[in-house]
């Protein structure tokens, strides 16, 4: 019988790291989207900067 309660003991000390690991990705994948989030929102305005510059340089001669 001890053995079985060594046992269990094992895996419920197995779950309870597992529910910790799980619990600490989610906290850095939860990060992550965010910082994707905001780097998305920074390229949308620069390219909306970009565009609005190119509006306002001449083009090049075709012959060059």
């Amino acid at each position: 019988m001890e053995d079985t309660q060594e046992r269990l003991l094992t895996l419920e000390t197995r779950q309870a790291h597992y529910e910790r690991v799980v619990e600490d990705l989610n906290q850095v994948v939860t990060e992550c989207n965010g910082r994707i989030l905001e780097l998305e929102e920074d390229l949308r305005l620069l390219r909306l900067h970009l565009a609005r510059l190119s509006e306002n340089v001449p083009m090049p001669p075709k012959d060059i």
